[in-house]
C-alpha cells in the first residue's frame, strides 16, 4: 500500500509537460521530397506551412512563465500536504482513510482557491465523517499528537550509572595498508 501511495503522489506531483509536435519534422521531410522530385508548387506550399508552424511556436518566456507557475503550484501543494499530514496522524497512517482523504481532496480542489483551503476542507470533512463512524476518534488523534509534541520538548535524562556497559570489543581495526591489500585482493590484483 505504501508503494501505491508513493506512486499516486508521484503522479499527482509530476508536472504535465507537453511533448513537442512532430509535424515540423514531417513537414520538412515532405518539403525535401517535393524539392527532389521537382514539385515546386508543393515545395512552396510546404514552406508556407513550416513558416506558419514556426510563427505558432511558443517563445521561451512563455515556457519559463509556465514552468515557474508549475513550480510555485508544486511548492504550494507540498506545503499544504505537509501541514495536512502533520495534523492528521490517524488519517495518514491508515491506508483506507488516506485514500478516502485524497479522493475528498481532489473533489475539494474544484471548489477551493488554494491547496491549503482544499486540504482544510478535506480535513474538516474527514473529521466529521470519522466522528460519525467512531465518536471521539478524531479527538484522540489530536490529543495523541499534542502528547507527542509535548514529549519532544522534554529534555532527555542522562543515562543511569548503575547500568553495566558492554565490554569493549576485542576486534582490532584494520590499518590503511591492510585495507588497501584487501581491496587489491578483491579486484584480483597482486598484493
Amino acid at each position: 500500500m505504501a508503494a501505491e501511495r508513493a506512486q499516486l503522489e508521484a503522479l499527482r506531483q509530476t508536472p504535465q509537460i507537453q511533448e513537442p509536435d512532430k509535424t515540423l519534422a514531417e513537414l520538412r521531410q515532405a518539403r525535401r521530397e517535393a524539392l527532389e522530385i521537382g514539385d515546386y508548387d508543393s515545395f512552396d506550399e510546404l514552406d508556407q506551412q513550416i513558416d506558419q508552424y514556426r510563427n505558432q511556436a511558443v517563445d521561451t518566456n512563455t515556457i519559463v512563465q509556465q514552468v515557474t507557475a508549475q513550480t510555485k503550484q508544486q511548492i504550494d501543494y507540498d506545503n499544504a500536504l505537509n501541514q495536512f499530514v502533520s495534523r492528521n496522524n490517524l488519517i495518514v497512517n491508515d491506508n483506507v482513510l488516506y485514500n478516502i482523504a485524497m479522493k475528498t481532496f481532489e473533489n475539494q480542489c474544484a471548489n477551493s482557491a488554494t491547496y491549503q483551503e482544499a486540504f482544510s476542507k478535506t480535513e474538516q470533512a474527514m473529521n466529521e465523517w470519522i466522528g460519525k463512524l467512531a465518536p471521539g476518534a478524531a479527538q484522540v488523534d489530536k490529543s495523541m499528537t499534542e502528547r507527542v509534541e509535548k514529549k519532544k520538548t522534554i529534555p532527555s535524562e542522562p543515562g543511569r550509572l548503575s547500568v553495566k556497559s558492554a565490554p569493549p570489543s576485542a576486534t582490532k581495526e584494520e590499518t590503511a595498508s591492510e585495507i588497501i591489500a584487501n581491496m587489491r585482493r578483491s579486484r584480483g590484483l597482486p598484493v
